[in-house]
């Protein structure tokens, strides 16, 4: 796309995105329990494309497969509703190596 043809084509999208948005939000304002399965279905996709990235890099031999082990222990828990401390990392470094 030329700059030329950026141009004349991005005022109307950017209305129509910012509608939209004003929209979304009103929608999601006046249904509580929508936006909160909808913020549930996206946790729980990202979650599963987080587990389907720990299987590739697996696969290919990036991470071992005691890591991989580790880490999709934590995304299945969190795929089954268990709460997993955010600073589990930092937990972690204080064992003994």
């Amino acid at each position: 796309m030329t700059p030329r043809t950026w141009e004349a084509l991005a005022p109307p999208l950017r209305e129509r995105i910012e509608a939209l948005v004003e929209e979304e939000r009103a929608i999601m304002a006046a249904n509580p329990s929508l936006e909160a399965d909808v913020l549930n279905t996206i946790r729980r996709e990202l979650l599963r494309a987080e587990r389907s990235a720990l299987i590739g890099l697996q696969r290919e031999g990036v991470i071992s497969d005691e890591v991989y082990g580790g880490l999709a222990m934590r995304v299945d828990a969190a795929l089954e509703g268990d709460d997993v401390p955010e600073n589990l990392d930092a937990d972690e470094r204080d064992k003994p190596q």
